[in-house]
């Protein structure tokens, strides 16, 4: 019960540090600076974002389902490494080439540099503290969350009160911290596994190549929320973009507790996935539980939007109350694909996930580029909608077979 109890502890703590960081990058800049540079600096973020998918190549899902006690963990986890580094090494120079070969603004291009770099700290720090997971060691994760959010509060502490509040000077504070995250992951992970870092190309290139349908999956998981966003930046003006993104800011942030029931229960259910009835137990409790998530964030943000939207952002931003209704179902949408996702994960189907993505990003593209310069923002809102539908959609369909099988079996 200890162990349990310290578990809940961590994990809502590390929940706590990624709502704080989400208010930090996004509310807290929205209020401090004009709409226009808002836009400018969540356009040059939606990239960083996308930048950091690909050097994370789908490695830390795909570390969630190894066994630690396996003879070849420490040697997986070095090809990992090494797969990482070739990725970025290999995509870096491209990103920093086709950014300085854009039409966008010299302001817009600097915001690209600063957060791309702080994508590749950002990117290895999940990925070490992420391994803990593994062993249960919630409590690292935790800590690595919690020192990356006081290093960024002070730092803005420091430009509030020196009067120096630009995009530029958040993005600065925004690395200087993402750096100090992962100087204090790296420092965790040697003291956990102590294992010396051998370079095998053949390794490397087997674990890119075992992991590309988890990459597929991420990148294109996350291009869900952002392709509206880059879309829309090419028809409409950075307004716009700035108004979006603060509305797939708010979906993101009430979507944080699915990092954490997704980190907790796939493992788990990698572990048992042939244990019907230790399965069973959990998808029930956890089916009532994201009902009850669902119910109460669409009650919230329906009932209070304009006092939500004024506290986190500003009366500028209450245009948004305009597409309230999509952002909830939406974010319902997310919660209710959790079950399926995680089952055909943990039942070795990720390819089946990375096609269903890639197949909701192309549907939603397309409806972007047909809505958008028809219905501008709310065009954006609907192709995300559909989107959300036709993957959910794939997903129950092929999950749920396993879930039916799951379901059926008499709990003991």
């Amino acid at each position: 019960m200890k162990l349990l109890n310290n578990k809940f502890v961590f994990l809502s703590l590390t929940l706590f540090s990624k709502i704080l960081l989400n208010l930090v990058i996004v509310f807290y800049i929205a209020k401090q600076v004009s709409l226009d540079s808002f836009g400018e600096f969540i356009l040059a973020f939606s990239f960083s974002t996308i930048f950091t998918m690909f050097f994370d190549y789908g490695f830390n899902l795909q570390a969630l389902v190894l066994d630690s006690t396996n003879s070849k963990f420490k040697e997986t986890i070095n090809a990992i490494i090494g797969g990482k580094s070739l990725i970025i090494i290999g995509t870096l120079p491209v990103i920093l080439v086709a950014i300085s070969l854009s039409t966008y603004s010299n302001s817009l291009k600097s915001l690209l540099y600063i957060l791309t770099f702080s994508g590749i700290f950002t990117s290895f720090g999940n990925f070490f503290l992420n391994l803990f997971k593994i062993v249960e060691r919630y409590d690292r994760e935790a800590k690595g969350y919690a020192i990356q959010v006081s290093v960024l509060f002070l730092t803005l502490m420091l430009l509030y009160i020196s009067g120096n509040n630009s995009v530029i000077n958040f993005s600065l504070s925004i690395l200087l911290s993402k750096i100090i995250y992962f100087a204090i992951s790296f420092i965790f992970y040697k003291k956990w596994l102590r294992n010396k870092f051998v370079i095998h190309f053949d390794k490397i290139k087997k674990q890119i190549t075992d992991g590309f349908t988890f990459a597929v999956h991420l990148i294109l998981g996350t291009s869900i929320i952002y392709i509206d966003t880059f879309i829309l930046s090419y028809f409409q003006t950075a307004e716009a973009v700035g108004l979006y993104q603060a509305g797939m800011r708010i979906i993101m942030a009430s979507l944080l507790m699915s990092t954490i029931i997704n980190d907790a229960y796939l493992p788990k259910i990698s572990l048992n996935k042939w244990n019907n009835s230790v399965i069973k137990d959990d998808l029930v409790k956890l089916s009532i539980f994201l009902l009850i998530i669902i119910v109460s964030l669409g009650f919230t943000l329906y009932v209070f939007k304009k006092e939500i939207i004024s506290v986190l952002y500003t009366d500028d931003f209450l245009v948004l109350t305009k597409y309230i209704i999509y952002i909830i179902l939406i974010i319902s949408l997310r919660y209710i694909g959790i079950i399926p996702g995680m089952i055909l994960t943990a039942y070795g189907r990720q390819s089946i996930r990375a096609k269903a993505v890639f197949l909701s990003v192309i549907v939603g593209a397309c409806i972007n580029f047909y809505l958008i310069p028809i219905m501008g923002l709310e065009g954006a809102f609907i192709a995300s909608l559909t989107s959300h539908i036709v993957l959910n959609s794939i997903y129950i369909l092929y999950a749920i077979p396993d879930i039916n099988r799951i379901m059926s079996t008499q709990i003991k």
